[in-house]
């Protein structure tokens, strides 16, 4: 599961996970489980028949001004967090004299405002107990926190508390829990609750596997600018897995999804423009978002470049003499 702020653990080198007999190019969007830090740093598995590639890879947190769009390459992309305005002293980050966040005068600060009553400071409680940022790791007061939280509807709240109902973690396992917080918070347009319920729901995990209903809450996490939606979401429409195939559609969210950052978005989109995929093949655009994704360190997008400036770059494609 996916949580507020995003953090996925790093599933298995190598390992590609096939759903409900779907081989998608974002099957590891549905694998393994995920937390909440601070820190944004989600690991994605793929898979591009025509690359021949199973990778690993991360989305890079460093915004490109030569990509289109909104420039930013932030992993939950338009997720709506709810952050309180920069003046609430909910939001107060306290920095010492190394020019580095004091996590325990922060911890303080905020523990004034939850006892308060405010909802984003008591959700913040809750992630400091439960990652141990600035007071020790203690998951049963990070539930309380976020449980505080979540009563007065806080969506980032409601999600990570229902992550931890969901993985028992912290908490006694109940899927049914979870998932009722899940929805709460999907209901309050959180993305990222929308992105875990269509998982949810495609592999049956506490309700009745569902691939309509799936694709649904993936299609409104997408919607709502959450990037691993929008590229899982292309993926089913260029395989036509649970949907009818539409090039044009996954086209469409394969952009979404690169210009927010995410190398493999990028290596399906040059991958489009070269082969034509849902636009008119345009060997300049393939070879521009081959080059963004192989900066960001993209192993395929790289070979794809390279055969692309120079075919005869490899001893196999050297034509016989």
């Amino acid at each position: 599961m996916v949580r507020e702020f995003v953090f996925c653990q790093r599933p298995k080198q190598g390992m590609v996970v096939r759903l409900l007999g779907f081989s998608v190019v974002a099957a590891l969007f549905f694998s393994g489980s995920a937390s909440a830090q601070e820190i944004s740093s989600p690991d994605f598995g793929y898979e591009i028949k025509d690359f021949m590639l199973q990778e690993i890879e991360s989305v890079s947190q460093k915004a490109d001004p030569e990509i289109p769009g909104k420039g930013t390459s932030s992993s939950i992309g338009n997720v709506p967090r709810h952050v309180p305005d920069r003046n609430d002293p909910a939001s107060l980050v306290v920095i010492g004299k190394d020019g580095r966040v004091d996590h325990e005068r922060t911890v303080a600060a905020i523990r004034q405002e939850a006892q308060k009553g405010n909802a984003f400071a008591q959700y913040r409680l809750g992630l400091a107990y439960e990652f141990g940022r600035g007071v020790e790791q203690d998951l049963n007061q990070a539930a309380q926190w976020y449980a505080k939280a979540a009563f007065q509807e806080n969506p980032a709240a409601l999600l990570n508390l229902g992550v931890m109902f969901f993985e028992g973690r912290g908490l006694e396992q109940n899927t049914k829990l979870g998932l009722e917080h899940f929805e709460k918070a999907a209901a309050l347009g959180n993305a990222i609750a929308q992105f875990n319920l269509a998982k949810a729901y495609l592999e049956g995990q506490g309700v009745l596997a569902d691939e309509a209903t799936a694709l649904q809450w993936l299609e409104k996490s997408a919607d709502a600018g959450f990037v691993m939606a929008q590229y899982a979401l292309a993926s089913f429409y260029m395989e036509g897995e649970g949907v009818e195939q539409n090039m044009e559609v996954a086209f469409k969210w394969y952009e979404r999804a690169a210009v927010q950052g995410l190398k493999e978005a990028q290596a399906a989109l040059g991958l489009a423009y070269e082969k034509g995929y849902g636009v008119t093949a345009d060997r300049h655009q393939a070879l521009r978002w081959y080059s963004f994704a192989a900066e960001r360190g993209h192993q395929g997008a790289a070979r794809r470049l390279i055969l692309l400036q120079d075919p005869y770059s490899q001893s196999d494609r050297f034509p016989s003499q």
